[in-house]
């Protein structure tokens, strides 16, 4: 096609990490329609988000730019907040993939863009070869725990007494954190989003608050080895997750269960 079949599209989100990946999740079902109707995508955002969503890009179609402040909208914004969420359904608000299809299928819409999605997972290739270049003491993680600060009051977490149930925990199978909890633990605290994902193709649980480092796990890979995800702040559908359990206790205790009483060797 020449340029004058090409058409562009400018999308702005001004939130936080977590916002961002969620469109670039579905960017990665679309990528192929994108390419194919010679459709480009200039997407917004703040800068530091810039580096984790390059890793993700699935496409030379989508370009990644910078909001600048004063943040004034300027763009269409691809969020499941604001206007998205003045007309989506109640039923729909109260299952978060729901609505985050909702939200894309709208976006898709509005441009006359003639597909549409089903579910929010998406398929990666590039995340079996982050995996293969792990280090070999990141590639058994028994459990993923993804205890990063949740940013947006999905959750009040109380960080010393998961610390202390996390340090338990690790005395008795290998464990990750994504946010720094002792030196005896494993911390993924300055590793990027794409090693956190390719750890957790290979896990057998993931206990998650509902927040950044979470969304990418909801890859295909993931999914289909992961034995149960249990998640804080936040509805989710899918058949193996495990949505709000009282407390990170409660999910040790079902693991343990699970396990026949022993949680690993």
């Amino acid at each position: 096609m020449n340029n004058q079949d090409k058409k562009v599209i400018e999308v702005e989100n001004g939130c936080h990490m977590g916002d961002q990946f969620i469109n670039f999740m579905f960017f990665t079902q679309i990528k192929e329609f994108l390419e194919k109707e010679n459709i480009y995508i200039k997407y917004y955002c703040w800068p530091q988000y810039h580096a984790n969503l390059h890793d993700f890009n699935p496409s030379n179609n989508i370009s990644i730019h910078s909001l600048q402040e004063p943040y004034k909208k300027k763009y269409y914004e691809l969020w499941q907040g604001g206007h998205i969420g003045q007309i989506a359904p109640i039923h729909i608000k109260n299952v978060l993939e729901d609505l985050l299809v909702f939200m894309f299928n709208n976006f898709l819409k509005n441009y006359n863009l003639n597909i549409s999605v089903n579910n929010w997972i998406y398929e990666n290739i590039k995340i079996k070869d982050w995996y293969n270049n792990l280090d070999t003491n990141l590639k058994d993680i028994d459990i993923l725990i993804v205890n990063s600060s949740p940013r947006s009051g999905q959750y009040r977490y109380d960080k010393p007494l998961w610390d202390r149930y996390i340090q338990k925990l690790n005395s008795s199978c290998k464990i990750a954190t994504t946010e720094f909890v002792s030196n005896e633990v494993i911390s993924l605290h300055t590793y990027n989003l794409k090693d956190i994902t390719a750890i957790s193709i290979n896990v057998k649980y993931i206990i998650a608050i509902n927040t950044g480092p979470l969304l990418p796990l909801f890859n295909t890979y993931t999914l289909n080895n992961v034995k149960k995800i249990y998640i804080f702040g936040g509805n989710f559908k899918h058949c193996k997750t495990i949505c709000n359990p009282q407390s990170i206790a409660n999910c040790i205790l079902d693991i343990s269960n699970r396990e026949n009483g022993v949680i690993f060797n």
